[in-house]
């Protein structure tokens, strides 16, 4: 409930607040945007009271991370992909192998007959 959400908003803050004792300014900028980014994101799919926020209502600052970290996301599934692809490529997988949680086309597989 109410009592959650608060505690996760001081934990937010929390990171925000070790992030400035980072040495490069580089990695404090990134860390600190990736950080607003997830927050935000967080902040839209739960909202103040755990029942979804108002995204019409989000300052351009936390707009400008949440799209920036989404792009990070993506970059980083590209890449995952691409590493899986490359992998199939060196070392075919047989139907004993186990598959990635994923499935190696990107799609999740379902154990429940349809």
């Amino acid at each position: 409930g109410g009592a959650g959400l608060w505690q996760a908003r001081l934990r937010a803050r929390d990171l925000l607040r070790v992030m400035n004792c980072v040495q490069c300014s580089v990695c404090r900028l990134h860390g600190k945007v990736g950080t607003l980014g997830v927050i935000t994101a967080l902040q839209i799919l739960l909202g103040k009271e755990g029942r979804g926020g108002d995204a019409a209502r989000m300052h351009r600052v936390e707009v400008a991370a949440l799209i920036t970290t989404l792009g990070k996301f993506l970059n980083a599934i590209k890449t995952v992909r691409t590493l899986e692809a490359r992998l199939l490529e060196v070392s075919p997988v047989s139907d004993e192998d186990p598959v990635p949680m994923g499935g190696w086309d990107g799609e999740y597989e379902s154990n429940a007959e349809d």
